[in-house]
């Protein structure tokens, strides 16, 4: 059992976060517990060597390799997004305590949720994941923040709900809820299990914000706080995207395939399209992160090499939106993020914070040879091998589409003059943050088939 100690020590976090300023006269920062809880579940998570699939309560759970690589990134992000927040916090007004609480409780959800082969338990953590994501969305209060947070809200109860309806229908067909037992059941599905396997898909899409099933998440990139969009741009979505990966594996059939190929195909096309006409930088990279949803359903056409390629995708995607995100924390001055005129001459007042902004936005772009290139290439490789062509050749078009928004960014930076000649001032902690992450971005794109290699225990334990 001692997978459990890394998400209890994450709620002993939350809970002293809560706790100790109301009952300690010290006073003690913000923030600290929730730090020193992450960096202790990094570090027991890297010593885990967890060679041997370990199953509690009641088989529900199963903590494998694949549990471990999983944990690991979305702990690493997580890690991020609680060291950005420290900076974000000195000059916007959130209340602090509430504010790391919320997001631990929500990871503990994560960290099940990826590790899971139940659908009842699947929907459980579903809501523990989502509902301290509705209060930090508007945890700071103002107009904007409320309605964002309300949008959240009945975006994630929608699809909850479809979700719940699914697994009704596949529980009252088979009287089991167990993703094992269903796998060695699936080919014998009926109509109305296919429609339930239907609909427990549609409801996971919901929070992957796939087409047409998006609507309002680029709201709510945009009026959250900063940290918290990044955390739901990576972490939420490579949770989302990993459950779904579990789901169709197990419960896999043509119907259930021929609609991911063409949700992959509109969810591409649209977000693209859609985020060529936007001005605010934090809306645009909702679309790109929609996008990039309709790139990674093209793994699950791919079969075991599909799967391994998204999980490389995973990684690669979520350091180079989180760090976006995270210069972009840095750079905004007023509550809805950054706009394209903010940002013209950036490269005078902040030249590293713009080389690293390049370099996360070229890896989205999928340029090589950064690491977001081969996470593309290695997930449309996959697909052409099963037969899926057209789709990955739309997909390569739409790349080329999305060159022009992310290239976009690089322009105004470097091209375009700016009258704020006041240099930006960041501290050496977060300069070095976001460099670290521009590093990881490059060398695993330079040392690519060996991080894909150590991704193919973790993808057979899928």
């Amino acid at each position: 059992m001692k997978a459990l100690a890394i998400p209890l020590l994450i709620f002993v976090s939350a809970s002293l976060e809560i706790f100790i300023p109301l009952f300690s006269k010290r006073k003690i920062r913000s923030g600290a517990c929730a730090l020193v809880g992450l960096l202790a579940a990094v570090f027991l998570l890297f010593f885990a060597n967890q060679k041997i699939p370990e199953s509690f309560f009641m088989n529900a759970f199963l903590f494998s390799p694949f549990s471990v690589t999983a944990w690991f990134l979305i702990l690493a992000v997580s890690l991020f997004f609680a060291l950005i927040s420290f900076e974000y916090s000195q000059t916007k007004d959130i209340p602090l305590p509430e504010y790391f609480a919320l997001a631990l409780f929500s990871l503990i959800g994560i960290l099940f949720i990826v590790s899971t082969r139940n659908l009842f338990t699947i929907i459980i953590c579903l809501e523990l994941l989502s509902l301290p994501l509705y209060a930090l969305t508007g945890i700071r209060r103002t107009k904007t923040a409320t309605e964002a947070g309300m949008k959240y809200f009945l975006l994630g109860a929608l699809g909850g709900s479809v979700a719940i309806m699914g697994i009704a229908l596949i529980y009252g067909s088979f009287k089991t809820a167990d993703l094992t037992q269903l796998t060695v059941l699936s080919k014998n599905f009926s109509s109305l299990a296919n429609i339930g396997v239907l609909m427990i898909f549609a409801g996971f899409l919901f929070k992957a914000a796939v087409v047409p099933f998006h609507f309002w998440a680029a709201d709510v990139y945009e009026a959250s706080p900063t940290p918290v969009s990044a955390f739901m741009a990576s972490v939420v979505k490579t949770a989302a995207i990993l459950v779904l990966m579990r789901i169709f594996a197990a419960l896999y059939n043509s119907q259930l395939a021929e609609a991911v190929w063409w949700l992959s195909l509109v969810t591409m096309v649209g977000a693209n399209l859609m985020a060529l006409c936007q001005e605010n930088l934090k809306r645009l990279l909702g679309y790109s992160s929609i996008s990039h949803a309709g790139y990674m359903l093209i793994g699950f056409l791919g079969g075991a090499k599909g799967f391994q390629g998204i999980f490389f995708y995973l990684i690669v995607y979520s350091l180079a939106t989180f760090g976006l995100f995270a210069v972009i924390s840095r750079i905004e001055e007023r509550e809805n993020g950054v706009n394209f005129s903010e940002i013209s001459g950036l490269a005078r007042r902040a030249p590293l914070l713009s080389a690293v902004m390049s370099v996360f936005a070229l890896s989205l772009a999928g340029i090589p040879p950064l690491s977001g290139f081969f996470g593309k290439f290695y997930v449309f490789a996959a697909a052409v091998e099963k037969g899926n062509i057209l789709l990955v050749t739309a997909a390569v078009i739409m790349s080329a589409v999305s060159l022009y928004y992310y290239l976009k960014i690089i322009v105004y930076m470097y091209m375009k003059d700016s009258r704020n000649t006041v240099m930006l001032k960041s501290s050496s902690g977060f300069k070095l943050l976001i460099f670290l992450i521009a590093v990881a971005i490059i060398l695993i794109g330079l040392f690519s088939e060996f991080f894909l290699g150590a991704l193919k225990v973790a993808a057979f334990y899928l």
